[in-house]
C-alpha cells in the first residue's frame, strides 16, 4: 500500500532577547565552574524585545536549582577556544500576574572567540526543554507551546581572556543572549484534508477486509455444521 505525502507547515519560532539587569552576572569560579548571579531582588535578566506580540517585553526571569556549571576539556582552535559543559538549572520567568514560565536548562558548551568575548550553546542547539507555562502572556505561551528552545548567551570578556583563563582564573561579566522556540510543526490545510481522507480511506479497507474475512469464517462454519456425513 503506497505512504501517503504529507506536507506540513511550520508555526515561526518566537525569539526573546535578554539582557543581564544591574548587579547579576555571569560568574566564573577559577576552578572550572561558573553560575549566575542575582541582583538584590533575586533576578538575573530581562526581556528586553521579542518577535511575538511583545507581550513579554519587561518581564524578568532568573536560574534555580542549579548545582553549577562545569566546564569540560578545552579544544584549541587558533583564536577560537571550546568546550563542553555539564549542568543543569531551572528557568524561570515571570509574567506581570506572577505566574512562572518554567524549563530545564542545559547549556551544551562554551566558547572564547579573539580573548575578547564568549559564547554559550554557541552552536545553538535546543537546550531548554519541558517548558511549561499556565498564564495568560501570549508570548510565554508561545513560548510553551513549542516545548523547546535554544538558549544562547554571549559575554564580553574585559580584559581579554582564554577559555584557560575562565577555567583557572574567577572573574565575572555581564551578558546577554536569546531564546529561541523550536519550530511548531502543523500540517497544511490541503495536506490535513488530503491525510484525513487517507486515513478515511485506510480504515475502510481495513473494516471490507475484515467483513469478508468474517463472512469467510461464517460460511466454513455453516457448512461444517450442516454437512451431511460421507456414505460408506
Amino acid at each position: 500500500m503506497a505512504a501517503l505525502a504529507v506536507s506540513v507547515a511550520s508555526v515561526n519560532a518566537i525569539v526573546l532577547d535578554f539582557d543581564a539587569i544591574a548587579n547579576a552576572a555571569i560568574s566564573f569560579s577559577g576552578t572550572g565552574t561558573f553560575d549566575f548571579t542575582s541582583n538584590s531582588s533575586g533576578d538575573q535578566f530581562q526581556i528586553t524585545a521579542d518577535t511575538g506580540a511583545g507581550a513579554a517585553v519587561g518581564l524578568e526571569g532568573y536560574l534555580a536549582g542549579t548545582n553549577l556549571f562545569t566546564i569540560g576539556s578545552i579544544t584549541d582552535s587558533g583564536v577560537t577556544q571550546t568546550a563542553p559543559v555539564t549542568g543543569t538549572a531551572t528557568l524561570y520567568i515571570v509574567d506581570q500576574s506572577g505566574l512562572d514560565l518554567t524549563g530545564t536548562l542545559q547549556f551544551e558548551d562554551i566558547s572564547t572567540s579573539f580573548n575578547t568575548s564568549g559564547e554559550l550553546d554557541y552552536l545553538g542547539s535546543l537546550n531548554l526543554f519541558n517548558i511549561q507555562y499556565y498564564g495568560t502572556n501570549a508570548d510565554l505561551q508561545a513560548l510553551a507551546a513549542a516545548g523547546s528552545a535554544s538558549d544562547i548567551v554571549t559575554f564580553p570578556l574585559n580584559p581579554p581572556m582564554s577559555l584557560n583563563n575562565l577555567v583557572s582564573m574567577a572573574s565575572s561579566t555581564s551578558y546577554a543572549g536569546s531564546l529561541t522556540s523550536g519550530v511548531i510543526p502543523v500540517p497544511e490545510p490541503a495536506s490535513a484534508a488530503v491525510l484525513f481522507v487517507g486515513i478515511v480511506c485506510f480504515c475502510g479497507i481495513l473494516w471490507r477486509g475484515r467483513m469478508d474475512g468474517t463472512r469467510k469464517v461464517c460460511a466454513v462454519r455453516v457448512e461444517n455444521r450442516y454437512r451431511r456425513p460421507l456414505s460408506k
